[in-house]
């Protein structure tokens, strides 16, 4: 093999080598690419929306799950307990068993 022909051979796997390897432009997100995910309320709507022959809101009178709900809304949040306050002397004495 002669220089020329092992200097053309190197470069061509060079340039093959960079090739490879070589990536494109990042892409850039736009605005409309991202969407904010639906909230469980706008979900429940959307599904009900997509199924109109149920008759969903009957079955909810029905099972009385909207009085469930405002109930649940009107209700008093519950009392947190205050939490006990820690007594004792501040200090642990460990003692590690002896081998028999």
């Amino acid at each position: 093999m002669t220089t020329t022909t092992f200097l053309r051979t190197t470069v061509l796997a060079a340039g093959l080598l960079f090739a490879a390897c070589a990536t494109g432009r990042p892409r850039t997100e736009t605005a409309t690419a991202r969407r904010t995910p639906d909230s469980a309320p706008e979900r429940s709507a959307s599904l009900r929306a997509a199924t109109p022959g149920l008759e969903l809101e009957s079955e909810d009178e029905r099972w009385g799950i909207e009085a469930a709900k405002e109930r649940k809304r009107d209700r008093p949040p519950k009392a947190t307990a205050p939490a006990a306050p820690v007594t004792g002397s501040g200090s642990v004495d460990v003692k590690i068993p002896t081998q028999p």
